[in-house]
């Protein structure tokens, strides 16, 4: 028997005035009408939680949203978002749903990628430090000395780009190519189709169509000068895993004592598409990875969210200006 109602999203988005929400979609499953209550809130943070009404009409699907108030939310931190519906028959359903509220905002002035970071200073910058933020080999992290970022994103309708400054006590990158992960880097992931079901059929032509145009691309600063390698790939034959030129990504890296600044432009056609997503929305991770030595046999690094893995994501929402 179908239970009376089903809680089937939790979004994250953004008002006008840059206050976080969530939007919750529910659907009525029985065919009949019901009312009841939706309380939201988001684990560890008792001031996010609110209740709202919930009245469906028979079979009906609706998003409810509830503003978050003056909500201090870490941009690139996971969030459990905890959502309750409760029916006046007494029926009552809870789900847990990740979350992160990541703002992107929308360049007006394109930036010259020259490592040069002042034309950045409208873009507020997102703190990657301490150990809560080691997620490979943290037996090689020494604190804010040995590795701490700053990153700052934004966008247009020709690329997404990233600007990072890192500290970093000892620059080591002695790879060039695939293998630059292996030293002082930055491993970005992004998913242009963060909402598409990750399903497999064993039907290799349906699979392809519904396969997430995902890639995976470092930016190193080598002997060579500064490289950016596609190491991951949705497609081998259109996108293949290769040295990217400076047409297909513009890069700048430059170093000054113990600081790395990394300057990038990735156009929208080197990730598959013609423009940004039409729904504004991006899935995304990254690690900046540090090598001290050539004894160190695995990089240790600070990160935001999971390599690799689309279903470990987060997500930036690619915000328009206010007008």
């Amino acid at each position: 028997m179908l239970p009376p109602v089903t809680i089937e999203s939790a979004e994250p988005f953004f008002t006008t005035d840059r206050k976080p929400g969530l939007r919750v979609s529910a659907a009525e499953m029985q065919g009949r009408s019901l009312m009841g209550t939706i309380r939201v809130r988001l684990e560890g943070i008792p001031e996010s939680e609110k209740t709202l009404d919930l009245q469906l009409t028979a079979n009906e699907k609706r998003s409810f949203e509830t503003i978050c108030d003056n909500l201090n939310v870490v941009p690139i931190q996971a969030y459990n978002a905890e959502v309750t519906v409760t029916t006046k028959s007494g029926y009552s359903v809870t789900t847990k749903i990740p979350v992160n509220f990541m703002r992107t905002d929308k360049w007006t002035i394109t930036p010259k990628i020259d490592g040069n970071l002042a034309d950045w200073k409208q873009i507020a910058p997102i703190p990657l430090e301490g150990r809560p933020w080691v997620v490979r080999s943290p037996e090689h992290y020494r604190g804010n000395d040995d590795l701490a970022a700053t990153l700052r994103f934004a966008w247009d309708h020709q690329a997404l780009y990233l600007a990072a400054e890192v500290t970093d006590d000892v620059y080591f990158q002695d790879q060039t190519g695939f293998h630059t992960w292996m030293g002082d880097c930055i491993q970005l992931d992004l998913d242009l189709d963060p909402r598409k079901e990750d399903r497999r059929t064993g039907n290799e032509l349906a699979d392809k169509a519904n396969r997430h145009r995902v890639s995976e691309i470092n930016l190193a600063l080598t002997a060579k000068g500064p490289e950016a390698f596609r190491t991951v790939t949705f497609d081998d034959q259109k996108f293949p895993m290769t040295q990217l030129t400076p047409t297909d990504l513009p890069l700048a890296v430059t170093r000054h004592n113990n600081r790395l600044t990394y300057e990038t432009a990735i156009p929208w056609k080197t990730l598959g598409a013609d423009g940004p997503p039409k729904d504004g929305l991006i899935g995304f991770a990254l690690t900046i990875n540090d090598k001290d030595d050539a004894n160190q046999v695995d990089p240790s690094a600070l990160g935001a969210f999971q390599l690799k893995d689309t279903r470990k994501f987060g997500r930036m929402f690619l915000a328009e200006p206010k007008k």
